[in-house]
Formats: C-alpha cells, sequence, structure tokens
C-alpha cells in the first residue's frame, strides 16, 4: 500500500495534542507527501509547518485504509497553531476518541486507541519514566586450587551478578 499522506499526534507533558482545522475537525499534524519525501519526512515537515514542534521520541507508527500514516510522538514543546483558521486542542485521549468531530483519517487508524489505551495504562500520569537499572546483586562464587589431583584450597570471591527478566518467549516455556 502507498502512502499518500501522514501526520504525527503529538505527546508533550504527558497531554496529547490535536489540530482543528477550519472545519472545526479534530485531526493530526499532517498533509499529503511531496514528490521523492517519506512518510516519515512529510509527518516531520509538516509537524514544524503547522504546530512549530520537533520530534523528541517516535512511539509507533501506524496506518490506515485512506492511504495514511500517523506517527505517535512524545514532541520538545507544546505545539502551536501556525496556519490561519487552525487551533491546537489539548485533549484527555479517553475522551477524545468518543468524539464525534474526530477527522475521518484519525478514527479510522486501525489500532490508535489501543495504542495510548497502553501507553497511558503504563505511565498514568502520562509521563514515561526513565528505566533505572537495578543496583548490581553480589555472589559469593567458590575458586578451588587443585594440586595433585586434590582440592587444596577454596579461594571465595563475590562477584557482581545481573538479574535480568525474562523474556516474554522464556516465561512462556514455564
Amino acid at each position: 500500500m502507498a502512502i499518500k499522506s501522514s501526520g504525527v499526534l503529538p505527546i508533550y507533558g504527558g497531554s496529547l495534542f490535536f489540530r482543528r482545522n477550519s472545519k472545526g475537525e479534530l485531526e493530526d499534524f499532517g498533509g499529503k507527501l511531496r514528490t521523492n519525501e517519506t512518510p516519515k519526512q512529510a509527518a516531520w515537515r509538516e509537524a514544524k509547518e503547522e504546530g512549530d514542534f520537533e520530534i523528541a521520541k517516535q512511539l509507533t507508527m501506524l496506518t490506515n485504509k485512506s492511504k495514511h500514516a500517523i506517527y505517535v510522538c512524545e514532541v520538545n514543546k507544546k505545539p502551536v497553531a501556525k496556519e490561519h483558521g487552525s487551533a491546537v486542542v489539548e485533549a484527555d485521549f479517553h475522551e477524545m476518541f468518543k468524539n464525534e468531530r474526530l477527522a475521518f483519517r484519525v478514527k479510522s487508524t486501525a489500532g490508535l486507541t489501543k495504542f495510548f489505551y497502553r501507553y497511558y495504562d503504563a505511565n498514568p500520569n502520562g509521563k514515561r519514566e526513565r528505566e533505572e537499572s537495578a543496583p548490581p546483586m553480589f555472589l559469593p562464587i567458590k575458586y578451588p586450587k587443585i594440586q595433585n589431583g586434590q582440592v587444596v584450597e577454596v579461594e571465595v570471591k563475590i562477584e557482581p551478578i545481573e538479574i535480568t527478566k525474562p523474556t516474554k518467549k522464556a516465561a512462556a516455556k514455564k
């Protein structure tokens, strides 16, 4: 499927932002691809042109049947309306996806609401916290010294070990 347009749904400070167009519909910050432009390049360009923000971190990219790609991203600053007749709307995503004024290209994107439920359920205040690494754990390890086939001495060293979470695949085997 050839993507014909793309846009960004920005998250800043835990809030989701939409652009209100001149018809009153809420949509992403986006538009049509130019010649030799990738969907990602178009989305980044439109974000700068329509909302005056830059992408800090791309979270996901979803497409809909009308050949539109939506990039959900954390951004570097609160979006502002730069086009005449448009406005920026800060929204609670739980209420926004019930909104009848939501533009079709946003509403019709499969997986978008599911993504936001996962994002906000994992981060109730909407902000992604950095994962801090756990302090190292130490384990005594015995190193035997052997002479003439006999254990003569046992040296005990306390060494750091790394404890990792099992992967989904490993957890499924249990």
